[in-house]
């Protein structure tokens, strides 16, 4: 995967779906091997659209009992 052109970068994409991939940086230390550096960032979580924010502080917050 570290050699590779891409440097696994499909792998991770599939692995971490929430992510957007920055940089990704492969590197060989012959004590323990290769490792694989990602920066990356959390994508925006999809807003609620304003109708139904509103809607929801426009409740009083009281659960009606039940019978």
């Amino acid at each position: 995967m570290a050699k590779s052109p891409d440097a696994g970068r499909e792998f991770f994409e599939r692995k971490f779906p929430d992510y957007n991939i920055t940089s990704i940086k492969p590197e060989y230390y012959k004590d323990t091997g290769w490792h694989i550096y990602l920066k990356m960032w959390r994508k925006q979580p999809k807003t609620v659209p304003k109708r139904k924010q509103n809607q929801k502080k426009k409740s009083n917050g009281v659960i009606p009992k039940r019978e």
